[in-house]
C-alpha cells in the first residue's frame, strides 16, 4: 500500500516546482533563513476512510507563498499575491494522480492574505483538500 500523504505531497511539490518557479523553492519544512519568494506546503491532516472493499484517505493542507522587501523597495504584497494566484490556478486544474494512487476531488479554498509581522514579509495562503485511493492492477 502506498503512503498516500507522502505521494500527494510529492505530486503537489513536483507540480509547483515545474510550473511556479520561486527563488526559495517549494518546501515541506520551514527553514530559518529562506530565499524569497518562498512557498510552503503543509499537510495538516490525513484521515483514513474505509468501506466495503475500498480504502481511501481524505487530506487537508495549506499552501503559502511569502515574499520579502528588498533593499530600497517598499514592502508590497503584489509578488506573493501573484505567485499564490498562479499556484492556486495550477493546483485547482492539475491531475496529481500517479502510478496506483488516484487523487480525486482535489480542491483549493479561498486565498487569505498574511500581513507582515515584521513589516517586510508578505504572504498569501490557501487551504486544499483531496481524497486519494489506490487502484490495484491485475
Amino acid at each position: 500500500m502506498a503512503d498516500h500523504a507522502l505521494t500527494l505531497m510529492q505530486a503537489i511539490q513536483s507540480m509547483l516546482d515545474s510550473q511556479v518557479s520561486l527563488a526559495g523553492g517549494w518546501l515541506a519544512t520551514r527553514i530559518e533563513t529562506p530565499d524569497y519568494p518562498v512557498g510552503f506546503i503543509d499537510l495538516t491532516s490525513s484521515v483514513p476512510v474505509r468501506g466495503q472493499a475500498f480504502y481511501a484517505e481524505q487530506h487537508r493542507g495549506v499552501v503559502s507563498v511569502w515574499s520579502r522587501k528588498t533593499v530600497s523597495t517598499v514592502p508590497s504584497p503584489v509578488e506573493a499575491f501573484q505567485l499564490s494566484e498562479a499556484a492556486h490556478r495550477l493546483l485547482g486544474s492539475s491531475v496529481l494522480s500517479s502510478g496506483n494512487l488516484i487523487v480525486q476531488q482535489f480542491q483549493c479554498g479561498v486565498m487569505t492574505p498574511r500581513s507582515p509581522d515584521d513589516g517586510l514579509t508578505w504572504g498569501r495562503s490557501f487551504v486544499f483538500t483531496a481524497t486519494t485511493h489506490e487502484v490495484h492492477h491485475g
